[in-house]
Order: structure tokens, then sequence, then C-alpha cells
């Protein structure tokens, strides 16, 4: 798919390339702003420029959604095991009831932040994946009404 978006304006003869992955998403009045533009000179074609806009939008969805989905998997599972890692700190003993020797209990408090500080990571992952979502999917509402 071609992510550059090639608007002509007749006054000033210029060009603007707009690369649509450094473009959207965007806030509603930036793209409507750009709908006034390309409106603006006889030699654009809004509906095939608008359509490009959409599909673009539209072809990002489905890895968004795949980003999302997949790192609130491996962030509720770092969760569970940052806990069991944890429970297992607190109480000095592996879940068999055997007592931990000081260098495993250094070892497991070691575990437990590296599975917190993961956890972390993909739950921000997650949440930067569902605002984009929102953002994409409200940038197409934008170029569905212009």
């Amino acid at each position: 798919m071609d992510e550059i978006l090639h608007i002509e304006l007749d006054h000033g003869y210029m060009n603007i390339n707009i690369n649509m992955p450094g473009f959207f998403p965007c806030e509603k009045a930036r793209i409507r702003k750009l709908c006034k533009v390309i409106r603006g000179c006889w030699k654009n074609d809004f509906d095939e420029l608008h359509k490009k806009m959409l599909d673009y939008c539209n072809a990002q969805l489905p890895t968004l959604e795949e980003w999302a989905a997949s790192a609130g998997k491996m962030a509720a599972e770092e969760y569970q095991q940052w806990k069991d890692a944890g429970r297992i700190c607190e109480s000095g003993k592996w879940p068999s009831g055997v007592m931990l020797r000081k260098d495993e209990l250094k070892k497991q408090k070691e575990l437990t932040k590296s599975y917190k500080n993961s956890y972390l990571g993909h739950l921000k992952f997650y949440e930067q994946s569902k605002k984009s979502l929102e953002k994409y999917k409200a940038n197409i509402k934008t170029l569905e009404e212009v």
C-alpha cells in the first residue's frame, strides 16, 4: 500500500507529500483541515485521496488489535509470575514447602524485580496500543463524516 499522500495545490504551484504513518493518528481538526486543503484545488481527486486515507486507517486496525491482545496476554502472564515469585520471597519457602537458602532467596528477589519490570513494560505497551486503536477509530469516524 502506498503510504504517501500526494496533494497538488494550484496557488503557488506546490505539491505536498504527506507520509501517512507520520500523520495518523491525529486530531479531528487536522483531518478536517487536510480535507479542506485537498478540496481547495481542482487538480486533486478528493474521492480518491479520501478513500486512500480511509483504507490506510482501516488497514492499521487489525495490527493494533493484535498488538493489544498479545501485549495484554503477556502482561497477565508476567503479572502472575511476579506475584508467584513475590509470595515465594515473602514466605521464604518453595511451593513444595522446602525452605529457601540465602542464595536462592537472593535469586528469587532478582527474579521478582525482573517479572515486575517486564509486567510494567507489557502493560504500558498494551495501554499505548489501545490508545492508538481508539485514535484510529476516531480518525476513521471523522473521515467518514467529512
